[in-house]
């Protein structure tokens, strides 16, 4: 993958679902419809729009209803104990 600011949460996700995520990901990030993150662009706000597009891709094969999208997602660099 070439989005290097963020990760999968890997409680949320078996193997095959991870596997699957990655290459349907992977897809999005070479269309058009993905958005590219700005040199000075928060990556919040950046992932926020990355899995709001995602989610409205008329490509997207991942479905899956246990969680909302947005939580297999990771921001890299960020921790609940960062201080």
């Amino acid at each position: 993958m070439e989005a290097k600011c963020f990760s999968l949460n890997q409680r949320l996700l078996d193997q095959s679902e991870k596997r699957f995520l990655e290459a349907d990901l992977k897809e999005f990030l070479a269309t058009a419809e993905s958005p590219e993150l700005l040199e000075d662009e928060n990556q919040s706000v950046w992932l926020k729009k990355f899995i709001e597009g995602y989610y409205q891709w008329n490509g997207r094969r991942f479905q899956n209803s246990r969680y909302p999208l947005y939580s297999y997602f990771v921001i890299e660099g960020v921790s609940k104990d960062s201080k």
